[in-house]
C-alpha cells in the first residue's frame, strides 16, 4: 500500500480523536452567567483610570434612584466580606 492509502487509512481515525477531544472540552467549559458577564463589564468602567470616582458617586447620588444605590451598597459590601475570607484561608 502506497503512502496515499496509509494517510486514509489514519485520517478516519486522527479526526474522530480530535473531534471528541475538542467535544469533551466543550463540555468541561465552565459557564459564564449573566451576573459574571454583568461583573466584568462593571470591572472594565471601573478600571478605567481616566474616570473620576467621586464625580460618579455624585451623579449616581443625583441621577438615579435610591433602588440602584442600595443595591450597588450590597455588591460592594458582598465583595468586600468575600475578599476577607479568601484572605483568612
Amino acid at each position: 500500500m502506497g503512502r496515499a492509502g496509509k494517510l486514509l487509512l489514519a485520517f478516519p481515525t486522527t479526526f474522530w480523536y480530535n473531534y471528541n477531544k475538542r467535544i469533551e472540552k466543550a463540555m468541561r467549559r465552565h459557564i459564564i452567567t449573566k451576573e459574571e458577564r454583568e461583573v466584568t463589564k462593571l470591572a472594565n468602567i471601573l478600571s478605567d483610570l481616566r474616570l473620576d470616582l467621586e464625580m460618579m458617586g455624585y451623579y449616581l447620588a443625583m441621577n438615579v434612584s435610591s433602588v440602584v444605590y442600595n443595591r450597588l451598597q450590597i455588591i460592594s459590601e458582598t465583595a468586600k466580606q468575600t475578599k476577607e475570607e479568601d484572605y483568612d484561608r
